[in-house]
């Protein structure tokens, strides 16, 4: 289970549909520490510590995601919003 992150992401998103961030997140960083550089993964969990008013995780997820694809318009709205 711990080696196959499309299970532990559809696990984290579960959690997200439940309303329930806070496990959502913890999958989530599971699936990170499998897929380092992926750039949707960082995304989402930028948005997650924004709803959960965590802006310095989430300028760090949004910026590592920016890292990966700068092409993603949604990161750059974000990031421009931040500064």
């Amino acid at each position: 289970l711990k080696n196959h992150p499309q299970v532990l992401f559809q696990i984290g998103s579960l959690y997200e549909a439940m309303g329930d961030l806070d496990l959502a997140i913890e999958w989530f960083v599971q699936v990170l520490s499998l897929m380092p550089s992926d750039p949707q993964l960082l995304q989402k969990l930028g948005e997650l510590s924004d709803t959960q008013a965590d802006r310095q995780a989430a300028h760090q997820y949004h910026f590592d995601s920016y890292k990966y694809f700068p092409s993603n318009l949604e990161v750059l709205d974000w990031l421009g919003s931040y500064y």
